[in-house]
């Protein structure tokens, strides 16, 4: 009834276009497919940001390795900096495995380039 009746666009986000809720609504939509952005993508912009924070020495394979771990998330790559950064200005793969590997397999996995799980 809405989307016969509104005088502006109705935005709205899914993830699972064929469920049998939104049927009606997904035939009357323009489908907008967005995919998780590759680490390569990325890395320029987790550079710039980093050095805009004040990170005096950042390493490549500490970028990569951020990225990697966000597996596309941009927000928690951010925020995976923003906690790195804190009262620290030197970003290398050695600070960020003692920043960040614990007991857990699922991080070991990670940080070896398992599966996890």
């Amino acid at each position: 009834e809405l989307s016969k009746n509104a005088k502006l666009p109705i935005i709205a986000i899914c993830n699972e276009e064929h469920s049998t809720k939104i049927r009606s609504l997904a035939s009357k939509c323009l489908k907008i497919r967005f995919y998780r952005p590759k680490a390569w993508h990325i890395l320029p912009r987790l550079r710039q940001i980093c050095k805009l924070e004040g990170f005096t020495t950042i390493e490549d394979a500490a970028l990569t390795k951020i990225a990697d771990i966000g597996n596309g998330d941009i927000r928690s790559m951010i925020n995976n900096l923003q906690m790195l950064r804190v009262g620290n200005t030197i970003l290398t793969l050695a600070k960020l495995k003692s920043e960040f590997v614990d007991d857990s397999q699922q991080t070991r996995d990670q940080w070896s380039g398992g599966g996890g799980g």
